[in-house]
């Protein structure tokens, strides 16, 4: 360990020996930091509310030959973050600020606000992950819950802790040799047979009943006032038997839908529970390998349904990207089927797609139709698949990946074209007809219109960007974040209309900006759009002018569009979204609102819907699909 990490653990505890246990006060990184060598930190006053939230402001930064460095919350032996360029991302930020046109904000900034959650710290176990939370909805969707990935654990948000400490028991898992290809390899899709040959069996241990029994309670029923100024005491460690499910391992990704939950980790673990009772209950689990032993990381999950043709049955599927080693899909079992001794059995793989040219996958998404997959990795290309559902047998069969390359050009324009692209997260818009994504290797956000395949307009985020996300009723309205201290909200109305031609209006027609390049992206520079930047900070305990930018570790929208949660590593935030209050529900949506009360009331223990309610059941079937949508056994499979 090097002098300049022993400094910060002796200003940090008072003494160097962690001791065992992680778990103790002891490695629970400190709230203040100092700056070793010729730094200069950013220090604000004091003469400030509690629970007013800081914001960026207009001053400009200090032109001199010390700059000014941010500090933010994360863990102060680890060397690579001072080599990022978040050190300056406020200088950053304030350049930016003065680029945007001035617009209301989309959030509620009272005192108070945004609200937080108790017990709701995270982890993000590697630099580049930013899939730390994931909402869980009732199965009629009329409540939600937090879970989040903390250390080597999976906690539900909000739940206070009544346990003492005990070290977390862990479980057996063997390994699954998965082989990767390179650029010569011949491109592999969907061969099952390939894959089989190199994947072990899977012996499955028991999970162990040691967890707190699983809370119902919707996340507003927690909700406190925002706290500017943070005491070490009021965020004490979440300990392994006060989890939701302790691990044996780090994870990187989680999903938990559908009354499933799939876990994967940094070296490649890959496990799956049935959600169903108040424990999780394992079905399956492996580590994946690749050639030569080399350790794959499963860089993100998906659990998806599509609804079969002939009734309201689902096919439920799970999508994991294993970076070099493609994309897997294993179709999964129903609930009956998770209880027995042969449920890992029943995790059939459907698919293995490797057909990606070398390129290594960190993100795929099923868009809300059901009908494409887009996929983003270490290259500026992205890939989208086309999926068939056969009218007859309701099978899913996949296309082979179509390659789509982002013009260099965009990279030019920024400067931007010497660093080689990367990007890690994707989302959909609700219509399925834009999507977007970061990167952690350029500025950019990229907004993709799905009908033309082309990008229709870049985002400035003025640093890397990871976690993003549609708002999940309006196509328009987007929001992504930094790796540390702020997150941006933007309106698209204007670039979602490009091109569209009415009866009063021809189209696009070229203006100075635009470039003779037949690409939506090189004609919609001169269209502003509403940009907000929010900081996300806090002030530390031991000196509290030293503001602090929180580490964001994932978001979600809560489902009918009012809050979104954004996780950080100390607290889950909830920020309250303006412009759905002043929208009014269609008839449909309040009928729906009020039949899933109903059978969600009478259906207590999630099994299948009570068949007793003579007044709904005489509804015709077409029109009891119109009422509830996509909205039901949404917790149960």
């Amino acid at each position: 360990m090097s002098q300049w990490d022993t400094t910060m653990l002796e200003y940090e505890d008072g003494y160097y020996d962690h001791g065992e246990d992680d778990d103790g006060n002891e490695s629970d990184y400190s709230l203040d930091y100092e700056f070793p060598g010729p730094r200069y930190p950013k220090y604000r006053t004091t003469i400030n509310d509690n629970d007013t939230a800081s914001q960026l402001s207009d001053a400009s930064e200090p032109d001199d030959d010390s700059p000014r460095f941010d500090m933010w919350d994360d863990d102060p032996y680890n060397d690579f973050t001072w080599e990022s360029n978040d050190m300056q991302l406020t200088k950053f930020m304030k350049l930016k600020q003065k680029k945007l046109s001035p617009c209301p904000s989309f959030w509620k900034k009272d005192k108070g606000f945004p609200k937080q959650l108790p017990q709701s710290g995270s982890s993000t176990n590697h630099d580049q992950s930013a899939n730390a939370i994931c909402l869980v909805q009732s199965d009629y969707g009329l409540s939600e819950q937090l879970y989040a990935v903390y250390r080597d654990r999976i906690i539900q948000c909000g739940r206070t802790t009544t346990s003492t400490k005990s070290k977390p028991q862990r479980q057996k898992r063997d390994t699954t040799w998965l082989e990767t290809t390179t650029a010569e390899d011949p491109p592999l899709v969907v061969l099952n047979h390939k894959f089989a040959d190199t994947h072990q069996s899977v012996p499955v241990s028991k999970s162990t009943k040691n967890q707190l029994p699983q809370q119902t309670r919707d996340n507003d029923d927690h909700l406190e006032p925002f706290t500017k100024y943070i005491k070490r005491s009021e965020y004490p460690a979440l300990l392994p038997e006060d989890s939701y499910l302790a691990l044996g391992f780090d994870p990187q990704c989680l999903a938990h839908k559908y009354g499933y939950m799939a876990i994967g980790g940094v070296e490649g673990e890959f496990e799956l529970y049935c959600c169903m009772d108040l424990d999780p209950i394992k079905i399956w689990g492996t580590k994946f390998k690749g050639k030569d032993n080399v350790m794959l990381m499963t860089n993100s999950i998906q659990l998806v349904r599509w609804k079969n043709k002939q009734n309201d049955d689902y096919q439920h599927m799970l999508i994991g990207c294993m970076n070099e080693a493609g994309l897997l899909f294993y179709n999964l079992p129903s609930h009956v089927e998770c209880k027995g001794e042969k449920a890992r059995d029943r995790v059939k793989l459907h698919s293995h797609i490797r057909a990606f040219n070398g390129v290594p996958i960190n993100d795929a998404k099923l868009s809300p139709d059901g009908s494409q997959l887009v996929c983003v990795g270490d290259e500026n290309i992205i890939f989208m698949i086309d999926i068939f559902q056969d009218e007859d047998t309701n099978e899913i069969s996949f296309g082979a990946p179509s390659e789509i390359i982002i013009p260099p050009e965009i990279f030019q324009q920024k400067t931007m074209s010497s660093t080689p692209y990367s990007s890690q997260y994707i989302s959909w818009s609700a219509s399925s007809a834009y999507f977007a994504h970061t990167s952690d290797s350029h500025n950019l956000v990229l907004i993709w219109r799905t009908s033309t395949k082309e990008i229709l307009y870049t985002i400035d985020a003025a640093g890397y960007t990871y976690a993003i996300s549609f708002h999940p009723k309006f196509d328009h309205i987007l929001v992504f974040t930094n790796r540390y201290g702020y997150f941006h909200t933007v309106n698209l109305s204007k670039i979602l209309s490009f091109d569209q031609q009415t009866e009063s209006v021809r189209g696009h027609q070229c203006v100075d900006t635009c470039q003779q390049i037949h690409h939506a992206v090189f004609h919609t520079h001169h269209l502003n759009i509403q940009h907000e930047i929010t900081m996300v900070s806090f002030r530390g305990e031991i000196d509290t002018k030293l503001r602090i930018l929180a580490k964001i570790n994932g978001i979600e929208w809560s489902k009918d569009g009012h809050y979104l949660y954004l996780a950080t590593k100390k607290r889950v935030l909830v920020y309250e979204f303006l412009s759905t209050k002043n929208v009014i529900p269609s008839l449909l949506e309040i009928t729906g609102v009020h039949v899933r009360k109903i059978l969600e009331q009478s259906c207590p223990k999630r099994k299948k819907l009570n068949r007793t309610l003579d007044d709904w059941s005489r509804i015709p079937n077409h029109i009891q699909s119109r009422i509830l949508g996509n909205t039901h056994h949404l917790a149960q499979h």
